[in-house]
């Protein structure tokens, strides 16, 4: 040990003290200042090899940092152009430094038709439709179509009562010139087997999706449409058929993985197969889900949407907020094209 490591030790010790109680004054100073995050200051000791049955002294060194992450209370100003975040003021990325976030309200719903549509009416408040959704790519049967995402939900998800379902992604089918209130049944009763056809009538085929990724309450699973039809697709039946996986608790906060393959190359044979990956894991497979119906067009689409709640729950039925994350989503010819476990950031 020398005189000058012990002289250095010690006046490390004083300048770790003195940040400390710099820090904890600009705390005090700014307690009733708008927007200010504490600052917190860590003390690392430091330790210098000793050889020969000599001891050097190392001292003490601070880290500071500012914490940023943490809320605060939201105070109203006269100031138009003032701007608060409440909750998660950063989003949060699977690869990269951005993610798209939808967030669905009560009432989030359209008026207006979606231009180009042929539907004689909205799809949105007149129809009990809440959504807020991108449709990112559309293919034609006969293809091999790859398609991977991440996606992501928080604390800020509120659970729906009644276990109703909130839509977060889905393989749509659609034909040119027919619109989907072709589905109307008959006798207020949609047929779900070829015999409820021959017993009171059946209802357009094209409607329902080929599959959707659901969360149902506390509860996350797939649900696939079965249908067919024996002389004309608007005489066919349709049900509906879901499978959960696990509770929303094990899956938030944390990104999760998804893996779609809908392969329609032998559609002209009435084949199909869809296969879905969850976090790499197989987790469904389905053949021959539309028997031999194969609309003109299928649409991938994600983010949130909710529908029939008055119908179902009565009138005064509402779910509340809802934050869902999505992240890396591309298409491709195979599993490691679209795997995001494995793909360079899109951004």
């Amino acid at each position: 040990m020398t005189i000058s490591s012990s002289l250095n030790a010690s006046v490390a010790g004083l300048a770790a003290n003195a940040s400390r109680l710099a820090t904890i004054s600009d705390n005090i100073a700014n307690s009733a200042t708008y927007g200010y995050r504490r600052v917190q200051a860590d003390f690392h000791s430091m330790v210098i090899a000793s050889t020969g049955g000599t001891y050097s002294a190392g001292g003490v060194r601070t880290t500071t940092q500012r914490l940023i992450d943490q809320g605060g209370a939201l105070t109203s100003t006269a100031n138009p152009t003032d701007l608060a975040v409440r909750g998660r003021g950063f989003l949060p990325a699977r690869n990269g430094e951005l993610s798209q976030r939808f967030e669905l309200r009560n009432g989030d719903c359209t008026v207006r038709r979606i231009p180009g549509s042929n539907h004689p009416h909205d799809w949105g408040c007149n129809y009990d439709r809440e959504r807020a959704e991108v449709m990112h790519t559309q293919w034609r049967p006969g293809r091999d179509k790859w398609i991977g995402f991440s996606v992501r939900i928080d604390d800020d998800w509120t659970v729906a009562k009644n276990n109703h379902c909130t839509g977060i992604f889905q393989i749509k089918q659609t034909e040119n010139n027919v619109y989907q209130g072709n589905l109307t049944p008959k006798d207020g009763k949609f047929a779900q087997s070829q015999e409820e056809v021959e017993r009171f009538g059946g209802h357009y085929i094209g409607g329902p999706n080929v599959m959707d990724g659901d969360i149902c309450g506390n509860k996350f699973g797939i649900s696939v449409t079965r249908s067919g039809f024996k002389d004309s697709k608007y005489n066919g039946w349709s049900k509906e058929d879901t499978t959960f996986y696990g509770r929303i608790d094990s899956i938030k906060n944390e990104w999760n993985d998804v893996i779609l393959h809908w392969d329609t190359r032998d559609y002209r044979n009435g084949m199909s197969k869809l296969t879905v990956y969850f976090n790499g894991q197989v987790v469904g497979v389905w053949e021959n889900i539309t028997g031999n119906f194969f609309p003109d067009i299928y649409t991938f689409k994600y983010g949130l949407y909710r529908g029939y709640m008055k119908a179902n729950h009565g009138q005064n039925f509402k779910v509340g907020t809802q934050v869902v994350y999505f992240d890396e989503v591309r298409t491709g010819r195979s599993f490691d094209a679209v795997n995001p476990a494995t793909n360079r950031a899109l951004d």
